[in-house]
């Protein structure tokens, strides 16, 4: 899958350069340094001050992935930020995708889910 990471299949990639940075050095990052980088892009521009640094600490709360999934999701999708309203449910994976994707809320099976829903 890495070794389709070219210009060709991924014209896009001149969006991730830095300042007076070429394309043959952006090449020469780990596949990783490049996700990284297109994940910080995606940040930028659905304009949170938030970024990762790392794929392991930065993403433990699931706010980036709130952001990110928000920035690159069709318009149609359904895709909220409401799982970045009720801090408390950070904690339950279940809870934030429910928030994240209020279509599935008929299949809420989380008792804590439940009672911040009815405030």
């Amino acid at each position: 899958m890495f070794n389709q990471i070219t210009l060709e299949h991924c014209p896009g990639l001149t969006n991730l350069l830095g300042d007076n940075e070429r394309i043959e050095e952006l090449m020469k990052l780990s596949p990783e340094a490049i996700l990284l980088r297109w994940v910080n892009y995606q940040l930028e521009k659905s304009g949170t001050n938030r970024r990762c640094a790392n794929f392991n600490s930065d993403i433990t709360d699931s706010e980036v992935y709130t952001y990110l999934l928000k920035q690159i999701a069709p318009l149609d999708a359904g895709v909220t930020m409401e799982a970045l309203r009720v801090t408390a449910v950070t904690n339950c994976y279940y809870c934030s995708v429910l928030l994240l994707y209020p279509s599935l809320w008929r299949f809420r099976s989380c008792k804590f889910f439940f009672y911040l829903s009815t405030f």
